[in-house]
């Protein structure tokens, strides 16, 4: 069971088991970019001139940014941790501002029903910390957002897509 009226995920997704006990696993990456001023500022200034959490430079894959962007990141990974939604880690990505948050691997639906309340969680997380942020693909021209998915299918408790056999 598990399946909604509407979503071919959850098809798909118990439809595997027919074929030779096979089940999906996945995990994403999800990367939005932080700002110091609020939703409401935000969208008084037409989301335009907003000031990124973090250097006004891109700085990618590193930790530089970091202890500006902890406040946000640790409030949201409690609540994150309170919700029961299992990740991995975060880092600051390629943008001024921009994080990514990696999620751990879950069966297909689950994994897509932990990337949407995360994305609430993470935009409810700003609003009471007075900042904002952004899941826009493209929010400027320089740069973009992205919602990165990782797949694999599993028998029993082997990983089918690996190079070499692993475990969960």
């Amino acid at each position: 069971d598990g399946i909604r009226d509407s979503s071919v995920t959850g098809v798909q997704t118990c439809a595997l088991p027919i074929y030779d006990g096979l089940r999906t696993m996945a995990a994403f990456e999800l990367e939005f970019i932080a700002f110091r001023e609020s939703f409401s500022e935000a969208r008084l200034r037409g989301y335009h001139g907003l000031t990124p959490v973090g250097l006004p430079i891109p700085l990618s894959y590193l930790s530089y940014n970091a202890h500006q962007q902890a406040p946000l990141m640790d409030e949201v990974i409690r609540r994150l941790d309170l919700a029961g939604i299992p990740w991995d880690g975060w880092n600051d990505e390629a943008a001024p501002g921009q994080i990514e948050l990696n999620f751990r691997p879950a069966d297909a639906v689950t994994a897509c029903d932990h990337l949407v309340r995360a994305r609430a969680i993470i935009r409810e997380t700003a609003f009471d910390l007075g900042c904002s942020v952004t899941f826009m693909a493209k929010p400027n021209p320089e740069y973009g957002n992205g919602t990165h998915v990782h797949h694999s299918i599993w028998r029993g408790e082997q990983n089918l897509m690996a190079h070499e056999p692993s475990r969960m």
